[in-house]
């Protein structure tokens, strides 16, 4: 059984890094938002977009930018909380107290990977939800492309209707600019008629995809 004194300890240690994590993230999602809504207003000059409306795009994708600087937030943070507390001279009263290092690093170890569990099982899933919502978005809004076209970090999906009203569907797994072209590797063509029916699927090694014609 923990000693009552230890107990006190370590939920003191983990609420003085929890606070400065969550100080050192919110600065750092402060700037992000504030960089994202500039380079939206810059982007979307030409389409208009309501000032508003770029606010949600930044808010739909700072799960994303949450996810890419929480290591750095969680470094940050553990190096203020232990500065802090090295400066108001509480780490000396604990190791004089025969308080080891691993017990006072322990409540902020504990916390990390808490931390890291709820992210990989419960944030990382809304995360990539809301960041499929603003690739579309983005489209949408700015880029003003249809939505038979698709780039993001799963590959390029493209959906090509005929005028015989079939359509091709084609995904290629790595996109690579040569020059004016685009190299694609890893190809899935899908043919399906007019009524959305599965005609016949082709595989692709490699392909090149010029201004008129892959």
């Amino acid at each position: 059984m923990v000693p009552r004194i230890y107990a006190t300890i370590s939920c003191y240690i983990a609420r003085r890094f929890l606070l400065a994590l969550i100080g050192v993230l919110l600065i750092i999602l402060g700037l992000i938002t504030l960089l994202e809504m500039i380079e939206l207003l810059r982007r979307s000059g030409p389409s208009g977009a309501h000032a508003l409306t770029l606010l949600t795009l930044a808010l739909l994708k700072l799960p994303k930018m949450t996810q890419e600087v929480l290591p750095f937030a969680v470094l940050i943070g553990g190096i203020i909380a232990m500065w802090r507390l090295s400066r108001s001279h509480e780490l000396v009263i604990l190791r004089a107290a025969g308080v080891s290092v691993w017990r006072f690093l322990a409540p902020a170890l504990v916390l990390v990977g808490v931390i890291g569990a709820a992210n990989i099982t419960l944030v990382n899933p809304l995360t990539a939800m809301l960041y499929k919502s603003y690739l579309h978005k983005e489209d949408s809004l700015i880029l003003n492309r249809e939505s038979n076209f698709d780039l993001s970090e799963k590959g390029l999906w493209l959906r090509e209707p005929h005028d015989d009203g079939s359509t091709t569907i084609v995904h290629a797994a790595s996109v690579r600019r040569k020059g004016p072209d685009l190299a694609l590797r890893d190809l899935l063509f899908i043919f399906v008629d007019d009524k959305e029916r599965f005609q016949k699927r082709i595989d692709a090694a490699r392909a090149r995809w010029t201004n008129t014609r892959f």
